[in-house]
């Protein structure tokens, strides 16, 4: 979209308090495929998730109308808007699809071997760091990351808050992670 923004630019915003539909639908028309390829930028390999983020971006300005009608550059403000909903829906997405390590498990047959080994290797290098653990903590890693089992499940499980369980598996996780990484500095 153009950087500056102008009273044609406005004129369309300005329109939402007297007439919202047709202000809407002019919005749409001018700066949808514009703001499509802006959020092409942070979601680039889902369609339907863009037009979703289109289309809720389009349902705030219509919420906040009275609002966005008064700004001086609402064009920034709709970008804003549009930024802030897809980098919400990749905050959500990568959240639950997270990969197992049991995924590796089950490679295709055409797999090379060598990747197998290299896969059970980090396995047990994982485990091996969690072994330096607190018994409890090494329980909250393994049966969170290994048997995938939510915060929920270990704070009923364990009787702790989930703040407690969310702090535990994060301390012991960096743990892990600097093991890791010292094990890891030796073969490179």
């Amino acid at each position: 979209m153009a950087k500056e923004t102008n009273m044609y630019d406005r004129y369309f915003f300005q329109l939402l308090d007297s007439k919202p539909n047709a202000a809407l639908e002019q919005i749409f028309a001018h700066y949808g495929g514009s703001l499509e390829k802006y959020i092409r930028r942070f979601i680039y390999d889902n369609d339907d998730l863009v037009k979703d983020v289109l289309n809720e971006t389009l349902i705030v300005i219509w919420e906040k109308r009275q609002l966005v009608a008064k700004l001086e550059a609402p064009v920034y403000w709709m970008q804003r808007v549009a930024k802030n909903k897809a980098l919400y829906y990749i905050r959500g997405e990568a959240k639950y699809n997270k990969i197992s390590l049991d995924n590796g498990l089950d490679m295709a047959s055409g797999q090379c071997a060598d990747d197998r080994f290299a896969y059970n290797e980090l396995e047990m290098l994982i485990l091996e760091a969690c072994e330096e653990l607190p018994p409890q903590d090494r329980e909250l890693v393994i049966k969170s990351k290994f048997e995938g089992r939510s915060n929920k499940e270990l704070m009923a499980t364990y009787g702790m808050a989930e703040k407690t369980v969310k702090n535990k598996l994060s301390r012991a996780l960096k743990v892990i992670r600097k093991k890791l990484k010292d094990l890891m500095g030796l073969f490179v």
